[in-house]
């Protein structure tokens, strides 16, 4: 959550299902649905976006920022998987396949969003945040995760989504995202990330941690 001109923006949504978890987040950082103005979307995928209908059903002004790309996929309803899409390590491959053995499944649907016309649409060369948002930052096309994924640099901070991730660093691959569609593209990003001068990740799952950790692997 960063402090914007008029409220605060949003950086993703989590799954449906969690309203009351993410109402007592807001309540705890002593803030209500309404201070909400802006929810920026990393990328289309249902832990990020699932609560999108559920947040406008409290505050229909709130407005969302996404990746051209991102827009599209939220209009299918559905996580889109390439064809190339694969785990980063067969470690990661055999924990998740045993978290669905033992009854974990994440939802690979939600529902479906349209665009409204308040929505700040980003090209992949579209790359300030408005002025009017009073966030001095910049977007980043970072792929490889999914292909609408985008990062936000603010200072020396980086709200990267899934590009890179803090968890199950043990089970190789460590800041890879737990799936992608191109490893190339993956480190391309991290290398555009660690080019605008930012110190700090700040990944979805985990932790935030140096951005230094990131150029050991590129």
């Amino acid at each position: 959550m960063l402090r914007a001109a008029d409220g605060y923006l949003l950086i993703d949504c989590g799954y449906a299902g969690n309203e009351q978890r993410f109402l007592l987040k807001l309540k705890r950082l002593g803030l209500e649905p309404s201070s909400v103005r802006y929810l920026l979307l990393t990328h289309h995928h249902s832990d990020h976006c699932g609560l999108l209908p559920y947040l406008l059903s409290l505050n229909p002004q709130i407005r969302i920022i996404m990746n051209e790309k991102c827009a599209a996929y939220l209009e299918a309803g559905r996580n889109v998987h390439p064809a190339a899409e694969r785990y980063a390590s067969g470690t990661l491959s055999a924990a998740m396949q045993l978290y669905g053995l033992a009854g974990g499944k994440a939802a690979d649907t939600f529902s479906p969003y349209f665009r409204r016309a308040g929505d700040i649409i980003l090209s992949e060369q579209h790359d300030v945040l408005p002025d009017f948002i009073g966030i001095p930052g910049r977007f980043l096309h970072t792929p490889g995760h999914t292909k609408g994924s985008i990062s936000l640099i603010v200072g020396e901070d980086a709200f990267v989504g899934d590009a890179a991730r803090n968890i199950l660093k043990l089970a190789g691959a460590p800041y890879e995202p737990i799936l992608y569609y191109d490893k190339e593209a993956c480190h391309d990003s991290w290398r555009r990330i660690l080019s605008t001068g930012a110190k700090r990740i700040h990944p979805a799952h985990g932790k935030s941690f140096p951005a230094v950790y990131l150029e050991r692997y590129v």
